[in-house]
């Protein structure tokens, strides 16, 4: 995981990612260029997850602003 967190932008996107299905997987577009291909069960679990994970971030409140390095 340090890879992503090498990557992670200073603040966290507010942009909503973009999915369609074509010839039976899932295409998924978001904010910086993402870009992922998902099996339909993967793009499913997936959603669940981010489902989950967003309704936890909702409860914790907003995010305090990300330190400067």
């Amino acid at each position: 995981m340090t890879g992503i967190r090498k990557h992670r932008p200073i603040e966290p996107a507010d942009q909503p990612l973009d999915s369609v299905a074509e010839q039976g997987v899932v295409l998924v577009d978001g904010p910086g260029g993402l870009a992922i291909t998902l099996t339909s069960r993967a793009a499913s679990v997936s959603a669940q997850s981010m489902a989950r994970a967003a309704s936890s971030a909702d409860e914790q409140g907003k995010p305090a602003p990300a330190r400067r390095r």
